[in-house]
């Protein structure tokens, strides 16, 4: 069973065991989807569903829920896409596979990425930044 902070570059498919806390399609890329979610150590990770794979990812993942993933690949997230500050994200589509699970009371219901207010002042134009931040 991987870890969502273990995960590196170029890792796949390892068991992931994560809960959905928030789905969003960047103004400037209608064909990816993309979800923040927890581990249940508290370790979040972005999950994108890009061209192919989105109707795929949107039809599987809801906010709130828990489930197993398996058979994604790690690949660096780009600048535009980076809400968490992690060098990497899943890339999950039909190849993957999704069960969701029924015991979810282990897993964190919340998320925060906590700055500074100096760095606050950095990203105060930029709405889609503030995804879980503090």
């Amino acid at each position: 069973m991987a870890r969502a902070s273990d995960l590196k570059y170029g890792c796949e498919g390892e068991a992931l065991y994560v809960r959905v806390l928030r789905k969003w399609i960047h103004y400037s890329r209608s064909e990816d989807t993309w979800f923040l979610t927890v581990d249940r150590h508290g370790d979040a990770i972005q999950i994108l569903g890009s061209k192919d794979g989105q109707q795929y990812i949107e039809d599987k993942l809801k906010i709130g829920c828990c489930y197993k993933i398996v058979d994604y690949t790690c690949t660096e997230t780009t600048p535009y896409a980076d809400v968490i500050k992690n060098k990497i994200h899943l890339n999950v589509g039909p190849a993957s596979t999704i069960t969701q699970l029924t015991c979810e009371d282990d897993f964190p219901t919340s998320w925060f990425r906590f700055i500074s207010m100096n760095e606050m002042s950095s990203i105060a134009d930029k709405v889609d930044e503030y995804t879980g931040t503090i």
